[in-house]
């Protein structure tokens, strides 16, 4: 497996012209000479690099003018978050769709950068996952747009509470998904949805009418999980179940009539350790599953709902699937695993999946480009080390102290990185870290990985420590956007979002 290497980036200041002039120079000083990005003690992008980009950066979506959409961070700043989009001036102005929802719909309750963003069509229809609740009561709503998010349609998804051994309702247990796109172009259809409602993991297939109006049709029962609420676990951050389970929302692809849905289940299957992830096949035209639920394979040591799939499909049609691992601070062994589809557009046999060449990852993002190659991001933690006291200046956090004896220094917290995988077709992954932290803490990166129209690649992250927060601070988010596939990287500003916008 090859090794992607020390990647060449833009280097210098960001130039730009025109009505982007002023401010796009001021969303940056420099960009960063090589990859990956190095973390010091509390610098991060805006300390490093200057990098103050004059849009929120979480998840970046684009419609096929290739005008950009993102969908802002609340996370308690406000009671909805906006859509940012770019003016025929290459101004940022904010789409609200707080004015459009029922008056029972509190918004805003779980909207982090990893998890819901704006959803386009062919058409260039705007789509929007709403959790709407502030209790238990499974609450959710689709959002629907025609004009660039001027104005929008509610739409009730058939959801309820689905009660079991969950941290929260959103955060790792009842939760709906917004199909997203992972290949490259732009949705035939409105994008499907998931979620729960008592016992069942839930499918909603929207349909568009002539006159460009959502039918939302009955749901569609993926499978029943009643065993599976039942399962109880030693460390409360392992559960969380209903099939949607922790982080992610690329658990849906379609191609034509063809629709893919990919989850986990607490139940190790006989004979094989960790967490099993199960695929179905849906025929949108014949509404019924042409493959039922099939298991794909399971990853990591014991079950755990942190070993989340992602699902795409190439443009030969063959299915693609991501076993998620929980590769963590004291579990560096486990990692993605890698499987396909043994014939196109085929969800009933999967290849023997195969590790990515790194450990500790996860959390996988996935897109296809249409040269089929399949990018990936996710969180990796590197090896364990030890330190000694003399390093202590440089900020590195320990886990043990051994009175009196420092032979062996003191075991470290291994350090994250955000990592990028590579699979051209017909050649085996490569990988390239593309920031590295300084300390070694607990971090939730919030990665997320889209294409535009263009298939220019868009990396969107947020460096969040959990632990030693005084010694860690969380860094703001930030883009990293390729233009030649993933080769050289740079930080994504204004003018880079507004390239190629037709007003």
């Amino acid at each position: 497996m090859k090794n992607i290497g020390k990647l060449k980036l833009f280097g210098g200041l960001v130039l730009a012209f025109g009505c982007l002039g002023a401010g796009a120079a001021k969303e940056i000083k420099h960009q960063p000479d090589a990859m990956p990005i190095m973390y010091g003690a509390n610098l991060h992008e805006k300390e490093l690099f200057g990098y103050e980009p004059s849009f929120d950066p979480p998840i970046v979506t684009f419609d096929p003018q290739n005008r950009p959409y993102i969908r802002r961070w609340d996370k308690g700043k406000n009671d909805c978050p906006s859509i940012q989009t770019l003016d025929k001036r290459g101004g940022w102005i904010d789409r609200s769709f707080r004015s459009f929802l029922p008056k029972e719909a509190t918004p805003g309750h779980w909207t982090g950068t990893s998890d819901y963003g704006t959803v386009v069509d062919k058409d260039g229809d705007l789509y929007v996952l709403v959790d709407a609740a502030s209790d238990e009561t499974g609450l959710w709503y689709l959002m629907h747009s025609r004009n660039q998010g001027e104005s929008w349609t509610p739409y009730r998804l058939p959801f309820g509470p689905m009660p079991g051994d969950y941290k929260g309702r959103t955060v790792d247990g009842n939760r709906a998904l917004l199909q997203s796109n992972v290949r490259s172009g732009f949705l035939d259809h409105p994008p499907v949805v998931a979620g729960n409602a008592g016992s069942r993991l839930l499918m909603v297939v929207p349909e568009k009418d002539a006159d460009g109006t959502l039918r939302i049709p009955a749901p569609v029962t993926i499978e029943d999980i009643q065993g599976d609420r039942e399962v109880r676990f030693d460390a409360g951050w392992k559960s969380g179940w209903g099939g949607i389970g922790h982080d992610g929302q690329k658990k849906i692809a379609s191609v034509g009539d063809n629709i893919f849905v990919v989850w986990a289940r607490p139940v190790a299957v006989p004979g094989h350790q960790g967490t099993p992830i199960y695929i179905a096949q849906y025929n949108r035209t014949e509404k019924r599953f042409v493959v039922g639920s099939t298991w794909v394979g399971s990853n990591g040591v014991e079950v755990d709902s942190h070993n989340q799939p992602v699902v795409g499909v190439d443009g030969t049609g063959y299915i693609h699937v991501l076993l998620g691992s929980h590769g963590t601070m004291e579990n560096n062994y486990e990692t993605v695993l890698h499987t396909r589809s043994e014939n196109p557009l085929d969800a009933s046999s999967f290849t023997k999946p195969i590790r990515l060449p790194a450990s500790g990852c996860t959390y996988p993002d996935l897109v296809i480009d249409r040269n089929d190659t399949l990018h990936v991001v996710c969180r990796r933690y590197e090896e364990y080390a030890h330190v000694v006291p003399e390093t202590f200046s440089q900020g590195y956090v320990y886990k043990n102290k051994r009175p009196g004896d420092y032979s062996e220094g003191f075991p470290l917290y291994p350090r994250s990185q955000l990592a990028y995988f590579r699979k051209r077709a017909g050649e085996d992954w490569s990988f390239q870290p593309l920031v590295v932290t300084y300390f070694g803490t607990y971090v939730y990166w919030h990665n997320h990985i889209s294409l535009d129209a263009n298939d220019r690649i868009f990396v969107s992250y947020r460096y969040g420590p959990h632990i030693n927060p005084a010694l860690a601070q969380p860094a703001d988010p930030a883009i990293l956007f390729s233009p030649d596939g993933g080769d050289t990287w740079k930080l994504a500003t204004t003018k880079d979002l507004h390239l190629n916008v037709e007003n």
